[in-house]
Parts: C-alpha cells; sequence; structure tokens
C-alpha cells in the first residue's frame, strides 16, 4: 500500500497502522516511508492507515483508512465460449473468462499447453477469427495483477472444435437448358 499525500513536501515522515495499532518493521511487514508491503497475507481482516507529519513540525494529516479482505483461496475463472458446438472456418468466435472479481485485473490466454500464452486483454473476452481447423484446440484463461503479477488458477480446459464451413451447391432440375413454361426446381 501507498500513502500519497498533498502536497508533496520533502520531509515527510508517515506512520502506518493496523486496527490503530502501529505497525513496525517485521517479518510479515515492512514500513519505508510511504510505502507498506504485506508478504505472507493471512485470511484475516483488517483497517490500515497512515499518517504523516512533517519534520520540525507538529503537523499531521488526517489519517487515510483503507480496508483490506483477504480470501483463503484463489478464485477460479470458467471458461466458455459463445459457440454452440463446432465452430466454423470464417467466423468469430468469443471466449469469455468468468470471474468474481472486480475491475483491474488483466486476463490471460493459452492455447494447447499453460506455456504458451496466445494474448492478454484488459477485459475477460477475447474474440478472434477462425482462419482455419487448426485455430481449434484446448484453450484456458487466468486473470491477474499487481507487480509482480498475482494469478488466480487457471480455468479448467475448454476444447474448441473446428470444422471447414460447407459450401453451398446450387442443382437445377430437369438441367440449366429449359424452355419457357416449364417448371424449375433449384436447390442446394
Amino acid at each position: 500500500m501507498k500513502c500519497g499525500i498533498k502536497p508533496n513536501y520533502i520531509g515527510w515522515t508517515y506512520e502506518w497502522y493496523k486496527d490503530s495499532v502501529k505497525l513496525q518493521s517485521s517479518d510479515r511487514h515492512t514500513v519505508n516511508g510511504n510505502t507498506l508491503t504485506i508478504r505472507r497475507v493471512k485470511p484475516d481482516e483488517g483497517s490500515y492507515e497512515c499518517k504523516g507529519h512533517i519534520n520540525g513540525r507538529s503537523v499531521s494529516t488526517e489519517p487515510a483508512s483503507v480496508s483490506l479482505t483477504v480470501k483463503d483461496l484463489q478464485p477460479k475463472p470458467e471458461l466458455r465460449s459463445d459457440s454452440a458446438g463446432a465452430a466454423l472456418t470464417g467466423n468469430t468466435v468469443t471466449l469469455t473468462c468468468n470471474t468474481t472479481l472486480t475491475t483491474g485485473w488483466d486476463f490471460y490466454w493459452y492455447k494447447n499447453t499453460l506455456d504458451s500464452e496466445i494474448k492478454t486483454t484488459e477485459t475477460n473476452s477475447y474474440s478472434m477469427k477462425i482462419d482455419s481447423v487448426s485455430d481449434g484446440g484446448q484453450y484456458w484463461c487466468r486473470a491477474g495483477r499487481g507487480e509482480p503479477v498475482y494469478y488466480t488458477q487457471n480455468s479448467d480446459e475448454l476444447t474448441l472444435s473446428v470444422t471447414v464451413s460447407p459450401k453451398a451447391v446450387v442443382t437445377v432440375r430437369p438441367d440449366k437448358h429449359v424452355f419457357r413454361g416449364e417448371t424449375v426446381t433449384l436447390r442446394s
């Protein structure tokens, strides 16, 4: 967490509090100026506050507070495709990585192996034009945020089957040469 105080004068010092108890640097918390780093986050909740002081003066800001909720498990997204059955070449397929996450996440897309990232998007959907049968395969997604990136679990595998679009063939009966007044049947 970072504490930003305006105006940004040189000489601010900062204090960090969790649930009104002053935090010191420890094996779990690093207090470094206006930045608080929490390692090995545990599944608990807390209210974190930052207070700033100007050296040599008795000026203090109002505490800025943020609530942090830590969940036990990484969320697992669900991957879906808008194509019912096999996708056809020439069409566009949209994959959606459904999660319960709020904004601020990027979405990572994989094909055939979890080592082969094919795309990163800022939204939970990925649209692709199906050019050939080779666009079929196994797909996965996951979400991530931060630096270094914190990832969700991988979605379950989704198999996308691609079929070549059939070409329409029109036949004329009785044949191509007809006489005025005859009945012609066109079939595809």
